[in-house]
């Protein structure tokens, strides 16, 4: 009967240490990190000098504007210039805003073309069949009135609502608004400002 013999422990030589695992992906980018990982990103991205003088010119002081008031968001839409321009005051660049809301979620529930470069699905010109009834209805409701009430907040009635549709909800500078228009439009400028009192008044919007 022979006896099982043991196998032997391999000798130091025969062990040999794994290679290292490489990390899949892309080598680890080098900078300072968030707690959660991620790379910190620069708090404000470069403006070129060309944009920057764009904005002066929009607001119609090429020189003399702090680059705080050139940097201001507001400067990047027609409301936002009138009132840094001094043409509107808060009250009627705020009921500017919140008429252009009301005027554009009308356009939205309706599919209404829009007067910038991209085109809704359908364009139908009609309410969506996805929208619930009731909330389209208090929205044509609610622009009905808004539309009667810019109609009937001065002489020229139909003019302020052209305006206020095209500055507020289109976000559309009329020529004649532009810094720089040589001269000036007395009855375009007391349409509009005269509706956004009105409007003003009917959001309650606090005085001055």
């Amino acid at each position: 009967m022979t006896t099982p013999t043991t196998a032997s422990a391999p000798s130091s030589a025969a062990i040999h240490k794994a290679p290292p695992r490489r990390r899949a992906g892309r080598p680890r980018k080098a900078g300072a990190r968030h707690a959660c990982g991620q790379l910190v990103q620069a708090a404000d991205a470069a403006i070129l000098p060309q944009a920057l003088e764009r904005r002066a010119d929009l607001l119609g002081a090429p020189a003399s504007l702090p680059m705080a008031q050139l940097l201001d968001q507001r400067a990047g839409q027609p409301l936002g210039q009138l009132l840094l321009r001094g043409r509107l005051t808060q009250r009627q660049h705020d009921a500017g805003q919140a008429v252009g809301g009301l005027w554009r979620a009308w356009l939205s529930l309706a599919e209404a073309p829009k007067p910038h470069a991209y085109v809704p699905e359908s364009g139908s010109g009609v309410v969506r069949v996805d929208v619930d009834p009731d909330r389209w209805a208090r929205t044509d409701d609610r622009l009905a009135q808004t539309r009667a009430l810019i109609r009937a907040s001065g002489p020229h009635g139909l003019l302020a609502l052209t305006l206020v549709e095209g500055v507020c909800a289109d976000e559309i500078m009329p020529r004649r608004f532009e810094a720089t228009w040589v001269g000036d439009w007395p009855q375009g400028w007391a349409a509009l400002t005269t509706a956004l009192d009105a409007l003003a008044d009917h959001y309650r919007i606090p005085r001055d």
